[in-house]
Order: C-alpha cells, then sequence, then structure tokens
C-alpha cells in the first residue's frame, strides 16, 4: 500500500546516514556500504548491502555485525523524536516533487509502469502526499513488527552472501564468446566456507527446495477497459 511504501522510505532515509557511518566509517567493513529500499514483484523490503574483502572479514562476522546495526538501529527509533521525522519528511518530499532533468527520465518512469501494469503514472505524487501523512507511531509500530528487537510478528530476513575468488590461469585458449559464458554456481553447504551458521535450522542449503516451499504472493494489476 501507498502507507507501506512511505513508512519504508522514511526508514531507508533514516538509516541511510547511521548505516555508513558505523559499518563503513567506525568498523571499516568494506568501502561500498549502504541500505536501500526494495519494491520485488510487489513485496516491499529493506536491504543492507556491504561489499568487503573475502580474505579480511569472514561472512558470518560481517552478517552479525549488519545484525547487530540493526539491532542498534530499531531501539534508536523508538527513541526517534516527532521533530527528526518532519525533517525527514520534508527532505523525501522534496525529492519527490523534484523535476525531470531530461525527459529520457520521465519516458524511464513511465515505461515502467507499463511494463509492471500498474499503470500509477501520478506515483511520486501520490508517494509524496502518503510520506505527509506518516506519524511517529507509524514508525514505531512498523519497526516493531518487522524488526529483530521487536515482537517479530512480521519479520523475515534472508541473508545472502557472494564470495569471490582468484580467477584460475587457463593455458587453453578460448574464444571470447566462451569467456562471457559465465554460470552461477551454488556453493555446496556440505562443504564448510568458514560460516559458522552453516548448520543452522535456517540456512538455505537447497535454494530449488526452498523457492518451491515459498508461499506465491497475487500482485495486484490494473485491468484497463478496452476502448
Amino acid at each position: 500500500t501507498p502507507r507501506d511504501t512511505a513508512v519504508l522510505e522514511v526508514l531507508t532515509m533514516l538509516m541511510e546516514e547511521p548505516v555508513f557511518d558505523a559499518l563503513r566509517t567506525k568498523e571499516q567493513l568494506g568501502y561500498s556500504v549502504y541500505s536501500m529500499m526494495r519494491y520485488t514483484f510487489g513485496v516491499l523490503g529493506l536491504s543492507v548491502t556491504v561489499n568487503t574483502q573475502v580474505d579480511k572479514f569472514s561472512v558470518s562476522h560481517v552478517d552479525h555485525r549488519v545484525e547487530a546495526f540493526l539491532k542498534k538501529f530499531s531501539r534508536d527509533m523508538k527513541k526517534l523524536t516527532d521533530r527528526a521525522l518532519q525533517a525527514t519528511k520534508h527532505s523525501l518530499v522534496q525529492l519527490k516533487y523534484t523535476t525531470d532533468y531530461e525527459l529520457k527520465e520521465e519516458v524511464e518512469r513511465n515505461w515502467r509502469e507499463i511494463v509492471s501494469k500498474e499503470y500509477q503514472f501520478q506515483r511520486l505524487y501520490n508517494e509524496a502526499e502518503a510520506i505527509e501523512k506518516i506519524k511517529l507511531s507509524d514508525i514505531k509500530s512498523w519497526v516493531e513488527t518487522h524488526f529483530a528487537t521487536g515482537n517479530r510478528s512480521r519479520y523475515r530476513k534472508l541473508s545472502v552472501q557472494i564470495m569471490g575468488h582468484p580467477a584460475k590461469k587457463s593455458t587453453t585458449s578460448m574464444s571470447e564468446e566462451q569467456q562471457k559464458n559465465y554460470h552461477l554456481t551454488y556453493l555446496d553447504a556440505s562443504e564448510p566456507v568458514g560460516d559458522t551458521t552453516e548448520n543452522d535450522a535456517d540456512f538455505i542449503k537447497d535454494i530449488d527446495a526452498f523457492k518451491v516451499k515459498l508461499p506465491i504472493i497475487d500482485v495486484p494489476k490494473v485491468e484497463l477497459a478496452q476502448c
């Protein structure tokens, strides 16, 4: 709903500076550290991304530090003042009303609505109106239900870890087309990679089997009348 999107956008902006300061500046976990709101096939989410050196920190350590930050952030949000909220809302609304610098921006935005079959061509204005209606109680209520420090009634977490390794030298020459033909390989959970959580019940060892068990969420579509 527009309200859910508005709450999540406000939280994302409130998190932008603290997540960089904590995980990048103070803990030096990686050069690229950021948070963002996600909207994937009708499902809203909040993600924290850390690009780190595989030979400097283990994926388990990074995951624990991200989790520690989220717990601290949720506690801070419970102390959020109305003045701080109003300032964040004002900045976010100003961004929504920013004029497009190029016609390309408007074209791409409208085509996204057509491709997704949602047809919300006034989405930015609708989101701005929803943001202006957000109250302090809305933020605290959302944090209470969606963070690990709350009642967890709507808490869901997925930790995705990608490890890079040095490319092996090959004496066999390959064509340019063959070199571009990459395939994603899932790490075998039976071969430990240094993550102490591999034996936990919620550790996903078979991605295909995990996906089969997931519920299907119907994404609402707008049916246009035939002229």
